[in-house]
């Protein structure tokens, strides 16, 4: 099974770790276009930094030919939901209408607003309901930021893409591991300082 992850840093961070499921032939990211071209930081996707060589090389995809040849030929692409508004080129419906039904697999967007994220699920109609692990889980799953969650959110959530498309996940030592590991901790350190400059270059824009 070829799987494509479209969005934001939720969905590469699922990338990385599919890649590490299945292999790294098996899975691709490509960038929502409401997220290319975000001065200072619109390079946040090709950053060794923040996704390791691996990733970069390997799992990122950027160009929009190359973005349609891979959405065109995988058998799955899981999506978070971007309204009209928000996305002219990649929200769900143009997606549906442009590479069919059954292969648009929707998830929710990570966010601190557990009422909104609800919203939204009933409102589009989300296959992957990811609120429900706050709920679930609500002393373990934390949000770290507005939109960051925690490694252990992330997990779940890579569980429920599993249980989705019925794929083993990982083994329980695989999953402590992955659980106490340094790479999500120092992907966030390394986020929140981009994040940093970013407002730091704003500021002196005005």
């Amino acid at each position: 099974m070829n799987i494509v992850f479209l969005g934001n840093c939720q969905t590469l961070t699922y990338a990385k770790y599919f890649s590490k499921l299945l292999s790294v032939d098996q899975v691709n990211w490509v960038c929502a276009d409401c997220f290319q071209g975000l001065k200072p930081n619109d390079m946040w996707p090709t950053s060794v930094n923040l996704w390791g060589k691996d990733v970069v090389d390997n799992i990122v995809v950027m160009g929009s030919e190359k973005k349609h040849k891979l959405l065109s030929e995988c058998d799955v692409v899981i999506c978070q939901v971007f309204n009209e508004q928000t996305s002219y080129a990649d929200n769900y419906q143009v997606l549906r209408k442009k590479y069919g039904n059954n292969k648009i697999i929707t998830i929710s967007n990570h966010h601190e607003n557990l009422n909104g994220m609800l919203e939204r699920e009933a409102l589009y109609e989300i296959d992957i309901r990811t609120s429900s692990i706050y709920t679930d889980f609500s002393n373990q799953a934390k949000m770290l930021t507005h939109n960051h969650p925690n490694v252990f959110a992330i997990l779940e959530s890579i569980k429920m893409i599993c249980n989705y498309l019925n794929i083993s996940f990982f083994d329980s030592v695989q999953y402590n591991d992955h659980l106490n590991d340094n790479w999500y901790s120092n992907r966030f350190y390394h986020s929140q300082e981009n994040i940093k400059r970013m407002k730091e270059c704003r500021k002196s824009e005005k």
